[in-house]
């Protein structure tokens, strides 16, 4: 599918420390990472929700959680996947406007968020 949609923008969710999730998932987890480079990722740490199971299941030790935490989060802020992209064109959809002098949020073909910068010039921006 990659070969067939260059530049597609995949987004996925980790939550680390699930209670059943061994070291080894981890390490998994981790070249997964390694091998997808996902463009965008939530990582956030397990929270035992009333009323699921998971609720009553033993949790991991929360060290450990923030640990591998970290580690997630560290890999992904070692990507540089947009640098080919530097000055490249796109046709956008702008989906968010600047309330007090921010950055207006905008998206592309492939749901690539561009953020452009608000100087506060009016700029023509086709």
């Amino acid at each position: 599918m990659l070969k067939r949609t260059p530049n597609i923008h995949i987004m996925t969710d980790f939550i680390c420390g699930f209670p059943t999730e061994t070291s080894h998932d981890h390490e998994l987890l981790m070249e997964l990472l390694k091998k997808y480079k996902f463009c965008s990722l939530n990582i956030s740490q397990f929270y035992p929700r009333p009323g699921t199971l998971a609720n009553k299941m033993k949790e991991i030790n929360t060290k450990i959680v923030k640990a591998r935490n970290r580690e997630m989060s560290r890999l992904f802020k070692k990507y540089s996947l947009y640098k080919s992209r530097v000055g490249s064109k796109y046709i956008i959809l702008i989906t968010e406007y600047p309330s007090r002098g921010d950055d207006f949020i905008s998206h592309n073909e492939q749901y690539e968020q561009i953020i452009i910068r608000n100087t506060g010039e009016e700029k023509n921006l086709e």
